[in-house]
């Protein structure tokens, strides 16, 4: 199977990888796009733009963790 992702240019990209990286350390599969949306959500019930990742990746997940929700993978999807 193939995977499509979009076409976008990131304005963050090192953010994003560490996001990912933060996640994928606790077992979760973060995308690109995931990563950047739930950054946007947590910055702007921040009123901010984009906030700065904290030094600890534990505190980046806790910050962005209440805007995913949790799905297990299935393979008939």
């Amino acid at each position: 199977m193939k995977v499509l992702i979009p076409n976008h240019e990131y304005d963050y990209p090192e953010d994003i990888r560490r996001i990912q990286k933060a996640f994928a350390n606790k077992d979760f599969l973060v995308s690109k796009t995931t990563a950047e949306f739930i950054w946007l959500e947590y910055s702007d019930s921040m009123a901010a733009g984009w906030l700065c990742l904290p030094e600890s990746d534990d505190e980046i997940v806790a910050s962005a963790l209440p805007y995913l929700k949790y799905e297990e993978e299935n393979e008939n999807d």
